[in-house]
């Protein structure tokens, strides 16, 4: 279904257990559901869906790939489901699983996420509100940069360029890694 103009409303089936790579990217969904028993939704899987306004990620999902849901403008609710067994939100250099959604405006991370790779949410420009579910096991907060040919450097946070006006960061949390947070202009309160 990768690019097609034609599917707009899908229901998956109840054995899928994996959402491929590019499996839909830059198509015209409008509406899916993931159904219960899916383990891993891969690599740009739902890249530039720009007509996917929410998504509902059953329990059941472990790991979202890197640019998963990445440029999919309208994408305004996320929503994981009780329970979650979700581990990892993926993200490599620009490549976050959410990275651009520009009409996201806050986000609750599950408690069973131990990783938040880089550039997970990065440019979510309207991404204003992240918090933690109670109990959180999050160990990691994702981020890098490096420096071009040209003496330019670029950064990969996973809240870079966020409007994040506060946070509270779990307990649990070992790692910060390098432009977790630049941009974040507006970010006024860190709490640990």
């Amino acid at each position: 279904f990768h690019a097609s103009e034609n599917v707009e409303n899908l229901i998956l089936p109840n054995t899928l257990t994996t959402i491929g790579s590019k499996m839909f990217a830059e198509s015209t969904l409008k509406f899916v559901i993931i159904p219960v028993g899916v383990t891993t939704i891969e690599q740009a899987a739902f890249e530039k869906c720009t007509a996917l306004t929410s998504i509902e990620i059953p329990a059941s999902v472990e790991t979202i790939g890197d640019s998963a849901f990445m440029g999919c403008s309208k994408l305004a609710t996320v929503t994981f489901e009780k329970g979650s067994q979700l581990k990892t939100i993926g993200g490599r250099y620009g490549s976050g699983a959410f990275a651009n959604c520009t009409a996201l405006t806050a986000i609750e991370i599950p408690a069973s996420v131990e990783t938040i790779e880089a550039a997970a949410f990065k440019g979510c420009r309207s991404l204003k509100t992240v918090t933690f579910e109670k109990g959180s096991e999050l160990k990691t907060i994702g981020g890098g940069y490096y420096f071009s040919d040209s003496s330019d450097s670029y950064y990969y946070g996973a809240f870079s360029n966020c409007p994040i006006t506060s946070i509270e960061v779990p307990a649990s949390v070992e790692t910060i890694e390098a432009a977790a947070f630049k941009g974040c202009s507006q970010l006024a309160t860190i709490t640990f």
